[in-house]
C-alpha cells in the first residue's frame, strides 16, 4: 500500500464488511429473543402481569422507602429498557456516518495532518453460545487514530495487515524515497544497483560529548519548552490525584461512620441518592473546575499539553533530530514499524496470526549498507485457551534487518541458550539441525541451527563469532540472528521499548542523562553494521 487512495479503499472495504456483520449479529440476537419470547408465551407467561407484580412487591418492601427512592426504582428500569433496545439503532446510525469520517480523515491526511497516536482493538461481531462456551467469530480490527492537535480519535475498522502501512502514510514521509530504501534492502541480490553504495567511506559514530554539544546548540530551546510542559503536566496529575484521593476518603469515611452509627443503606438515616452521590458529584465538579483552570493557565504553551511525551510530537522535535545527527540520510518515522510480512521474511517466526505493534522505525543506508530497524512487539493467543488467558509473548524488543553482499543457499539461525521474555518454541521450530562450532564460549551463549553444516561454519568465522559475542555482552537483551537470502536479521528480544519519555523523568537533569541514554541505544542499533562489518564482502568464494 503506497498511497492514501489505496488506504481509503481499504477503510471503505472493511467498513462495508463491519456493517454487514453488525446487521447479521443484530438479526441473530433478534431471532434468539423472538424464540425466547415465543417459548415463554407458549408456556403461558403473561409479561405485563409478571412485571407489574414484581414492581409492586419491590416497592412495598420496608414501606416502600421515601418518594425519591420510589421514583428512582420506577424510572431506572424504564431508562435501562430504552437504552438496551435503542442501542442497536444508535450503533447503526453511527456506522452509517462512518463513510464521512473516513473521507474527513483522509482529506486531513492529504493536507499534511500527522498521527499523534494509534491504538487498536479487536471486536468479535458474532457470539454464538455453545453449551458453556461462547464461540466468538468474525473479528474486526478497529484503529483509534488521534491526529496531532486533536482530543477525539477517529475509530475506524481496517484489516490489521494494513495498519503498518497506514502509520507510514500518515507520517508525511516521502513514500518514493522510503520505497527506494526498502527496494535496496529486499531487491534481488544479483541486481547491480544493489551494490552502488557498498564501498562508501565509513562514517564513525559521534561521541557522547559531541552529542551533548549538539543538544546545547541545536535543541536547547525545544528541551526547555518540553521540560516546562512536563513539569506542568506532572503537577496537574499530582494535584488531580490528591483531589480524587480526598474525595474517595471522604466518601468511604462517611459510609463507615453511618454504618457504625447504626444506619443501613435502606434505612431512613442513610440514603445513597441523597448522601454519597452528591459527594461524588462535588468531587467531579472540583476536578473539572481544576482542569479548566490548568488549561487556561497553559493555553499559550507552545507544546500541546496532552501530546508531549510518548507521542509523535516529542519524537519529531527531539528523537528525529537525534537520528539526523547520527546520519542525515536515514529516515525516522516515530509510529511506524515493520509489517508481519517483513518479519516472516527473516524465517525466525512460524507464520501465525500474531498481534503486532511497534514504533520508532529507522531506515536508509548507513556506511553503504541498506537497513531498517524498529521497536516491535508480537503476541500470540493459542486457539484453545480460556477467554481471560493472556496472550503469549513471542517477541518484544528491537528488530533489525540489513543487506548482505552474498546470498546464502541455506538459512542459518542463531538463538540464545537462555530465554526470559518469549516462548522459545515460536522462534526455533523447524530451523534445521544443531551446528557444533569450535568456540566453546559462543556455544555456551548460543545455539546454531542449519541444514548445511558446512555453510554454517563458512558463515560463522572465528572473527564473526567474536563480534557477535561482543555485541551480546555490550547490549542488553537476547539476540536472535538469521542469515537468510541476502539479509541478516538481528532480533534483540530485550523486553524494552526504546525512546519513550515519561512525566516522571527530566529531559535536562544530570547533564541530559535521559537523552544520552536514548542516544546510546540508538548508536547500538547503528553499530550492528559496524560490529558485523556488513559493508564488507568477506565471504568470497
Amino acid at each position: 500500500m503506497n498511497s492514501l487512495s489505496e488506504l481509503k479503499e481499504a477503510f471503505h472495504r472493511e467498513h462495508v464488511r463491519d456493517r454487514r456483520l453488525t446487521l447479521i449479529n443484530y438479526f441473530l440476537i433478534l431471532c434468539g429473543f423472538a424464540i425466547l419470547v415465543g417459548v415463554l408465551l407458549f408456556l403461558g407467561v403473561d409479561f405485563a402481569k409478571l412485571f407489574a407484580s414484581m414492581l409492586v412487591d419491590y416497592l412495598k418492601q420496608d414501606g416502600g422507602g421515601d418518594s425519591i427512592t420510589k421514583l428512582y426504582y420506577m424510572v431506572v428500569p424504564v431508562i435501562a429498557f430504552t437504552c438496551v433496545f435503542g442501542y442497536p439503532f444508535y450503533q447503526l446510525w453511527k456506522i452509517n456516518k462512518r463513510s464521512k469520517k473516513i473521507e474527513e480523515l483522509l482529506n486531513r491526511a492529504e493536507k499534511g495532518a500527522k498521527l499523534a497516536s494509534v491504538d487498536e482493538n479487536v471486536v468479535y461481531k458474532i457470539t454464538l453460545p455453545v453449551l458453556k462456551i461462547n464461540l466468538k467469530i468474525c473479528p474486526v480490527t478497529f484503529v483509534h487514530i488521534l491526529l496531532e492537535g486533536d482530543f477525539k480519535p477517529y475509530i475506524l475498522p481496517i484489516r490489521n495487515i494494513y495498519i503498518p502501512d497506514m502509520k507510514v502514510l500518515f507520517s508525511g514521509v516521502n513514500m518514493e524515497e522510503l520505497n527506494q530504501h526498502k527496494a535496496a534492502l529486499y531487491e534481488d541480490v544479483n541486481n547491480e544497483t544493489s551494490t552502488e553504495e557498498t564501498n562508501t567511506t565509513p562514517t564513525p559514530l559521534k561521541s557522547v560529548d559531541e552529542f551533548r554539544t549538539f543538544l546545547d546548540k541545536e535543541l536547547k530551546d525545544d528541551l526547555t519548552s518540553l521540560e516546562s510542559s512536563r513539569k506542568s503536566i506532572r503537577k496537574t496529575m499530582v494535584i488531580g490525584g490528591i483531589i480524587a484521593g480526598i474525595v474517595i476518603v471522604c466518601v468511604m469515611g462517611y459510609v463507615f461512620f453511618k454504618s457504625f452509627s447504626g444506619y443501613t443503606i435502606s434505612g431512613s438515616g442513610f440514603n445513597p441518592l441523597t448522601s454519597v452521590v452528591p459527594i461524588f458529584a462535588l468531587g467531579i465538579f472540583i476536578s473539572i473546575f481544576f482542569s479548566i483552570i490548568m488549561k487556561k493557565k497553559h493555553a499559550n504553551t507552545p507544546i500541546d499539553q496532552s501530546q508531549v511525551f510518548g507521542s509523535s510530537t516529542f519524537k519529531e522535535k527531539v528523537i528525529s533530530r537525534m537520528v539526523s545527527f547520527i546520519n542525515p540520510s536515514v529516515k525516522y518515522i516515530p509510529l511506524a514499524h515493520l509489517a508481519l510480512r517483513d518479519v516472516f521474511e527473516s524465517g525466525l517466526f512460524q507464520e501465525r496470526n500474531y498481534t503486532l505493534d511497534g514504533s520508532d522505525q529507522i531506515s536508509g543506508r548507513y556506511n553503504g549498507v541498506p537497513f531498517i530497524s524498529c521497536d516491535l512487539s508480537m503476541y500470540f493467543k493459542r486457539n484453545f485457551s480460556e477467554e481471560n488467558d493472556s496472550p503469549d509473548c513471542a517477541f518484544y524488543g528491537q528488530f533489525f534487518v540489513a543487506r548482505f553482499n552474498k546470498t546464502f543457499s541455506t538459512p542459518t539461525y542463531i538463538v540464545p541458550t537462555k530465554n526470559k521474555y518469549s516462548t522459545l518454541s515460536y522462534l526455533i521450530d523447524n530451523k534445521g539441525e544443531k551446528v557444533k562450532l569450535e568456540d566453546p564460549e559462543f556455544m555456551k551463549m548460543f545455539h546454531v541451527y542449519s541444514n548445511d553444516q558446512l555453510e554454517a561454519r563458512y558463515i560463522l568465522t572465528p572473527s564473526l563469532m567474536e563480534r557477535i559475542k561482543e555485541l551480546a555482552k555490550r547490549v542488553k537483551g537476547e539476540f536472535y540472528i538469521a542469515f537468510y537470502n541476502n539479509k541478516i536479521t538481528v532480533a534483540n528480544n530485550s523486553g524494552i521499548n526504546n525512546f519513550e519519555a515519561s512525566f516522571s523523568k527530566s529531559l535536562v537533569k544530570k547533564d541530559n542523562e535521559l537523552l544520552v541514554g536514548f542516544y546510546t541505544d540508538m548508536c547500538n542499533q547503528f553499530a550492528i553494521i559496524d560490529e558485523l562489518k556488513l559493508n564488507l564482502n568477506i565471504w568470497k568464494k
